[in-house]
């Protein structure tokens, strides 16, 4: 495999010249989904988040009832706390350099990593519940499906527990240079996130021409999940029907994102079949979840 890499990007790199003008209309697309899509709806989230990690105020939102329930100590489940709302590949790879710092075991590493892992609220309640669908409810209720997809995968796990301390922030007041970390640490994240965007969906793009529209759909609907849900919003089917579909694909995640999530992790060596496995599960509970809230609500 290591051998078949370099010749597989030598041909990324002709086709990418053999066909200059889609690469570069691929590109524009997904610079312009970034800049005017992803980043509007996330920067702010993911730099209050932040805050409220760095000033110690999400440690006093983890009741010890609910560490129990889930078989996490209460410092663990405030770093989850965070993790959630960061979004990925942000917050896999927040936890993996925290969890190696506290010296975590890795088999309990792996299960907040395999576990963990949800959209940016900020993208889902405001983007797809706002902008596409005109509605906050839909938003919110896209969310909670995958919020509670997930806590039902960190509870069916609850056989491997974490119970660990972390080091708390000694900084409980907000200050300038609190808020000039969280700026540079979400802008980081989300310029890396822009630049896995454009290579994904230009590379993919240039191999999708050759692929019947049957077959090239869907892949290019689970290749990135931000693109994949514009493009089930332009399919003519029931609104209703839409939603399902996106509420599969944001907890399935997308190809592209799992690829940052893995290069986002430093110390932990994941199996991608088990994380794939993982992931697929997560989609079909966030289609489960959305059904009964949609039904219930």
């Amino acid at each position: 495999m290591r051998k078949i890499i370099p010749y597989g990007l030598f041909l990324c790199f002709l086709l990418s010249l053999a066909f200059g003008s889609l690469t570069y209309a691929s590109t524009k697309e997904a610079l312009t989904l970034w800049f005017e899509k992803l980043v509007p709806s996330m920067f702010v989230t993911m730099v209050l988040i932040r805050l409220l990690y760095k000033t110690n105020l999400l440690y006093a939102f983890t009741p010890k009832w609910l560490c129990k329930c889930f078989g996490v100590s209460k410092d663990v489940f405030a770093f989850l706390i965070c993790s959630i709302f960061l979004g990925f590949p942000a917050s896999s790879g927040f936890l993996d350099e925290q969890c190696y710092v506290c010296h975590i075991e890795e088999s309990q590493r792996k299960r907040l990593l395999y576990t963990c892992c949800f959209p940016t609220i900020g993208f889902v309640v405001l983007t797809i519940g706002e902008v596409l669908f005109h509605s906050l409810k839909i938003g919110f209720l896209l969310y909670a499906a995958q919020l509670l997809s997930g806590l039902t995968l960190l509870f069916i796990t609850r056989s491997t527990p974490v119970y660990a301390t972390f080091p708390h922030p000694n900084k409980t007041q907000l200050s300038f240079s609190l808020l000039s970390d969280a700026i540079k640490e979400s802008g980081i994240t989300l310029f890396m996130i822009g630049g896995y965007l454009m290579v994904f969906m230009s590379i993919s793009t240039l191999f999708f021409q050759f692929l019947p529209e049957a077959v090239s759909l869907p892949l290019q609907i689970i290749q990135e999940f931000s693109s994949g849900v514009y493009i089930i919003s332009n399919l003519s089917c029931h609104t209703f029907l839409k939603q399902c579909f996106i509420s599969m694909l944001l907890g399935f995640g997308g190809l592209c994102v799992h690829m940052q999530i893995f290069s986002f992790l430093n110390y932990t060596h994941l199996s991608y079949p088990r994380f794939l496995c993982f992931r697929i599960l997560q989609a079909l509970f966030s289609l489960l979840f959305f059904l009964i809230l949609s039904f219930a609500l």
